[in-house]
């Protein structure tokens, strides 16, 4: 614990006082603050108060399930373990302030709860903290980090809002935050957490200047202590417990374990009571969804979930059973199993082994001599440090780093899909970093270290990516991915990594034009840059220009040579300046396979319509 002299008391100072002041939301809470708010829990039901920003018309557009670096929305109305209140129901109020905030002496978006002022959870990633989100723990920790640049967004200074305006609902939600290993008071907003700056006092100053209506919160100089290593990557997975099931015994016509009939066996096939193995595994058997126990069979273990109409395995013999898959309450997909009925009404059904295997992502092994099955499955966590809320270039790699001893069956995957139709949907790539066996991770001794990655080539456009770790159908991790590449804001050399997948390519750097997109009223723009990798003898340069109705028909391709470690060439400009023209630089792929041209940079010209073409 760091403890630092506070220049007023904060319990008192620290809060804002009722009156001409009254329950305040800070100026600075402003339109961006949409894309980075940290997602705890579903709205409350259509027609509530939505967040609305503080100096801007209008409420706080609603975020999908899951979205980048956010917590996951879990359905109101949850029992909460306490029993005090229940997941969405409305304890407080969140109104408009004139208060300003500061985090490291940096302004940071505000608003006022309950006469304190408060702050966004996902927002200190931006002011040198790590702020870690484990969804199968319902668990948010905040470490603070000195060494993490401070990268914070501009903040807005002025409010249109009356003081005092309500914004939004206060809703109850069963999700912790630490700071260091203490708990602090959190909220949910609608789906979003929020915590007080002066519950952070233990942790560093805080001070309130009630002349200059400003609250500022000064961390501690040192790193937090137990803090987990830094990664250079978002997410990270780490195996935490093992569950075994040994002996099952399968005969020639039935399955048993420790002298229960657990299943059947059809045609040679061994068919398992899917009961018996979710409750074998720790899985819950009701809260998953209504109807649960009476019309469906339902098992939960708190993150990832499966459903199934019982029933349909009798009415429909000749189909496979659907077994409906769940992420944090919320429908994700569902999969076909070979099923029989196993009696008992909607309580039970037999699913054939290899089916259970990639429902519950476990290991098994059986032996044809004893007959006897035996089931190993890993329980993993998964923190997410955040997934970029905004991708500047045209290749974005997602990464995880793993901590686990590994094997086989029961590794988890890194899954990419583009449920929007673009590029990308792939299974990552997993490779094993440094010496197996030889790393400690969460006071786990003997762990060995994985990183995955799925790489996402990109063009201007909307992209929606589905991002999910899972072993088998079982879901660790999902989120959402959002990406929007436009010309104006996309960096123009393509930043693919050392190592690629595809072979070795060359690598350039731009001396002007330093920006993608140039508008201008001259009648060429010049190019020029450094080669500081040489792949072949020069650049070929593909010159287009935008159509009416949309897209792009090619005007020209030339090339241009490397010379002594430069290269450099002009382009026309457009005379209509409703139009784009666009300028794609290809560099030489090389692999042992074959040689080709690629994309290595884009650049989108604009004719100026101010004054005389030069």
């Amino acid at each position: 614990m760091h403890h630092r002299k506070r220049s007023q008391r904060v319990g008192r100072t620290g809060r804002i006082r009722r009156g001409w002041l009254s329950r305040l939301c800070t100026a600075a809470f402003a339109a961006a603050l949409a894309a980075s708010l940290l997602p705890v829990q579903q709205a409350k039901a259509a027609g509530s108060l939505a967040m609305q920003f503080a100096g801007a018309a209008g409420s706080l557009p609603e975020q999908p399930s899951g979205t980048a670096g956010s917590l996951p929305v879990q359905p109101a109305g949850a029992a909460s373990p306490s029993g005090a209140h229940r997941i969405g129901d409305d304890v407080g109020d969140v109104l408009a302030t004139d208060i300003r905030a500061y985090v490291r002496n940096t302004p940071i978006r505000s608003m006022n709860i309950d006469g304190y002022t408060a702050i966004v959870v996902e927002d200190l990633r931006d002011y040198g903290f790590d702020v870690a989100w484990t969804p199968a723990e319902r668990k948010v920790a905040i470490y603070n980090r000195p060494s993490k640049k401070v990268q914070a967004p501009a903040v807005e200074e002025a409010s249109s809002l009356p003081v005092g305006t309500k914004l939004s609902d206060v809703l109850h939600t069963d999700i912790k935050t630490y700071y260091e290993g203490r708990e602090i008071p959190s909220y949910n907003l609608d789906g979003r957490t929020a915590i007080r700056l002066n519950d952070l006092d233990r942790m560093g100053l805080v001070e309130w200047n009630e002349e200059a209506k400003t609250i500022s919160f000064t961390p501690a100089a040192d790193e937090s202590p137990e803090s987990p290593p830094m990664e250079q990557a978002p997410l990270v997975v780490r195996e935490t417990n093992t569950v075994e099931i040994s002996g099952i015994a399968i005969g020639a016509q039935s399955v048993e374990y420790e002298g229960r009939k657990i299943g059947t066996v059809v045609n040679g096939v061994p068919m398992i009571s899917l009961a018996f193995m979710g409750e074998a595994l720790g899985y819950r058997r009701d809260g998953l969804a209504a109807g649960c126990g009476k019309v469906s069979l339902c098992l939960d273990n708190g993150t990832y979930g499966m459903l199934t109409y019982v029933s349909n395995a009798a009415a429909y013999p000749e189909h496979p059973l659907d077994v409906l898959l769940y992420w944090m309450g919320g429908e994700k997909g569902k999969s076909s199993v070979k099923a029989v009925p196993a009696g008992g009404g909607a309580s039970d059904v037999y699913v054939s082994e290899r089916d259970l295997k990639w429902l519950f992502g476990y290991q098994s092994q059986w032996d044809p001599q004893t007959g006897r099955l035996d089931i190993r499955y890993v329980d993993y966590r998964v923190d997410d440090y955040g997934l970029p809320s905004d991708v500047r270039n045209y290749f974005y790699a997602v990464k995880a780093v793993g901590y686990m001893r590994g094997s086989g069956d029961v590794l988890p995957s890194l899954i990419v899909r583009d449920w929007k139709g673009g590029p990308g949907g792939a299974v990552s790539s997993m490779a094993l970093v440094g010496e197996p066996g030889t790393y400690e991770y969460g006071g786990k001794p003997g762990l060995s270290k994985y990183g995955f990655e799925s790489d996402l080539e990109l063009d201007t456009g909307s992209y929606a990516y589905d991002v999910g770790l899972q072993v088998g159908l079982r879901k660790l991790y999902s989120s959402t991915l959002d990406i929007r590449l436009t010309p104006e804001t996309a960096e123009p050399v393509i930043a693919y990594p050392d190592m690629t997948s595809f072979g070795e390519i060359s690598r350039i750097r731009f001396d002007q034009p330093v920006q993608g997109y140039i508008a201008t009223n001259e009648k060429q723009v010049a190019f020029a840059g450094t080669v500081e990798k040489q792949v072949g003898t020069g650049l070929t340069v593909v010159v287009e220009r935008e159509v009416y109705g949309g897209g792009f028909e090619t005007l020209k391709q030339f090339k241009v040579p490397f010379a002594d470690g430069r290269f450099s060439f002009a382009v026309d400009t457009l005379d209509d300046p409703r139009y784009l023209t666009k300028v794609t630089v290809k560099g030489t792929v090389t692999n042992p396979r074959l040689t080709y041209d690629k994309d290595v940079a884009r650049f989108y010209l604009k004719r100026s319509d101010s004054g005389q073409r030069k």
